[in-house]
């Protein structure tokens, strides 16, 4: 006959791994604005229902999802309204130009090793070997002639080869003489693997930088399969709307030349603001990423810090991770003081219908809101975007202030990782007090 007693010491088991399994997949999802971490009131503006309406700087900071799911819109009765995200640069008349690269550096795979150049002058004589050069210099470039462009430039999107796991820093600078160069910014290109997708956009922000009459000098240290073929510059009559910069608190050094951080902020960071706070002199910077303390670090930028000089702007472009590294070159003193960190953020608004029954409210900041907004077309038509008229939305004008918590320390004895094994050896432990007790029932029934 069947014993059903380790069946029955079997059952509160599984059903306690049941119930867990159940709460994990089965998140409470908001019923209404309360269950929302910030309310913001929205005053609606005389017009039409559909209005354009722009996220203060509390509301930018308050979401719980990276991708802005967990934006609402209420009316008086609690009834959630159609909104839809507006895209930063709708309104301006952009443009997208595309360019052919024209090296101006001899390419990494070509075979200099019998390329050379003697110039004789009657009693002396200059040989210069192009490899030796290019050794030496370990740097290539293009140029992208920009001189028809009449618009302020908005961004330009690089058409680049490079081989997986190669962390790429491009450097664009703009000249007019092809002599000398005015610095624009930096952009790292990274691919986790072959066929993937990269890191973040191969986009760089260029906050409206007149290239008229200007050529583009794109450049990066020389590695193998790494080549840059093309650009497309954005460029839009209107200037790019500005940024919103939060401010920081909470940094701590863990060694003079590390400085390891967990922004309190599920919203993307488009850029971050380094300054020296005490007397480092030249300091070259990088910005290294992650999502958790078992993941590698990846770069995400990299920049130069110079005493009494303005901010290095560190771009991200949609590489937000949860943890952040940022290094002094080893070859340098390193941090005397633990530098002053401003996090970028776009822009945000939001095109509503505020049709329903005032007081209209903004509800913003639950990771368990799943995204509800809809395409921009079906909220309103693409023509009449322009004209809409824009509802003021209230709360305090104070930006807040970020803290920042020191990053997961790597390693095996990291908080998670020590987490994540003790509840295997919890389980562990289930499983064998269940065998050790079916094994005494089964020896008394014998």
């Amino acid at each position: 006959m069947m014993n059903r007693r380790p069946l029955r010491l079997m059952l509160p088991v599984l059903g306690m791994l049941a119930l867990a399994a159940c709460q994990q997949d089965s998140p409470q999802a908001p019923k209404g604005p309360d269950d929302f971490a910030l309310i913001v009131p929205v005053a609606q503006a005389q017009g039409g229902a559909v209005q354009r309406i722009s996220l203060p700087p509390a509301a930018l900071a308050a979401p719980r999802r990276a991708d802005l799911g967990d934006i609402r819109l209420y009316d008086g009765k609690g009834r959630t309204l159609s909104l839809a995200f507006e895209d930063a640069g709708s309104q301006a008349a952009r443009q997208t130009h595309a360019f052919n690269a024209l090296p101006i550096a001899a390419p990494q795979d070509s075979d200099l090793s019998g390329v050379s150049v003697r110039i004789d002058d009657g009693e002396r004589s200059v040989a210069v070997d192009a490899a030796e050069v290019t050794a030496r210099t370990a740097r290539l470039a293009v140029l992208i002639d920009t001189r028809t462009l009449t618009d302020p430039a908005e961004s330009i999107a690089f058409k680049a080869d490079l081989p997986a796991q190669v962390a790429v820093n491009l450097t664009v600078e703009s000249g007019s003489d092809l002599k000398t160069w005015d610095y624009l910014g930096e952009k790292v290109l990274y691919r986790t693997g072959a066929g993937q997708a990269l890191l973040s956009a191969a986009r760089l922000p260029l906050n409206g930088a007149d290239l008229r009459d200007r050529y583009l000098r794109i450049s990066w240290q020389a590695a193998p399969g790494v080549a840059v073929n093309g650009a497309e510059v954005t460029t839009a009559r209107q200037r790019p709307p500005e940024r919103t910069a939060l401010a920081t608190r909470g940094a701590v050094l863990t060694d003079p030349h590390n400085l390891t951080f967990r922004p309190a902020l599920a919203a993307p960071i488009s850029a971050m603001k380094v300054s020296e706070t005490g007397p480092d002199g030249l300091l070259p910077i990088r910005l290294f990423g992650r999502d958790a303390a078992e993941q590698p670090w990846v770069l995400l930028a990299e920049g130069t810090l110079r005493q009494n000089d303005k901010p290095a702007l560190l771009e991200l472009a949609g590489a937000t991770m949860r943890e952040y590294r940022l290094e002094a070159d080893s070859r340098s003193a390193g941090f005397s003081s633990a530098p002053r960190l401003d996090l970028l953020l776009d822009p945000v608004t939001v095109i509503a219908a505020l049709n329903g029954v005032e007081p209209y409210r903004l509800a913003i900041g639950n990771a368990e809101a799943k995204p509800a907004a809809l395409p921009l077309g079906q909220v309103v038509e693409p023509a009449k975007l322009a004209a809409l008229p824009v509802a003021q939305a209230g709360g305090n004008g104070v930006p807040p202030v970020i803290s920042l918590a020191p990053a997961e320390p790597d390693g095996p004895f990291s908080p998670r990782k020590l987490l994540l094994w003790g509840a295997l050896l919890l389980g562990v432990g289930v499983l064998a007090f269940a065998a050790i007790r079916l094994l005494r029932s089964n020896a008394k029934v014998e």
